[in-house]
């Protein structure tokens, strides 16, 4: 290959013709890599060579689908326990499972928006605030206006209600 350049008063052209040959490369052999000494893997080929179309998962699908019709009746034993569903959903959602849900939660969450709330203590009123803003719907934060002073800050009495959601490893 040949490479010339062709030039007019606006552009440069670089024009490539097969006659055209290529520097020779280098090669030298001056630096040595050396090889890690790792120990042999501890997987077998078992493992490497195994997919899933040698495992017979049926019984785990079949207990999954059981545990999806358990939580789906929860829903239904929780219609008139609000404080109940919103803990069920708070629970779905911190398992990842809400998208398996969905229609369950939205439907949930709809049918809260008008009720009373109360008789909510400050940790349930923070779970309903806090998943039906998540879903979109519109709540007014004058809801936690009971729970404030004069100050604007929590009032003594309530400060025994807020809960600690971290796990305690003992």
């Amino acid at each position: 290959m040949a490479a010339h350049f062709h030039s007019n008063s606006s552009s440069t052209q670089l024009l490539v013709s097969p006659e055209a040959s290529l520097p020779p490369m280098e090669t030298t052999t001056d630096h040595v890599r050396n090889f890690g000494n790792f120990p042999p893997s501890t997987w077998s080929q078992v493992y490497i060579t195994s997919t899933l179309n040698d495992v017979d998962l049926s019984s785990e699908w079949r207990q999954i689908e059981e545990l999806k019709e358990k939580v789906g009746i929860k829903f239904d034993l929780y219609a008139d326990k609000p404080l109940q569903r919103v803990t069920l959903i708070d629970s779905i959602q911190q398992l990842g499972l809400g998208y398996l849900f969905q229609e369950q939660i939205d439907q949930a969450l709809k049918s809260m928006i008008n009720e009373d709330v109360d008789g909510y203590g400050l940790h349930q009123m923070s779970l309903y605030f806090r998943l039906q803003r998540q879903h979109g719907h519109n709540v007014s934060s004058s809801i936690f206006k009971k729970f404030m002073g004069k100050d604007g800050a929590l009032e003594e009495g309530f400060r025994s209600d807020m809960r600690d959601d971290r796990l305690h490893f003992g």
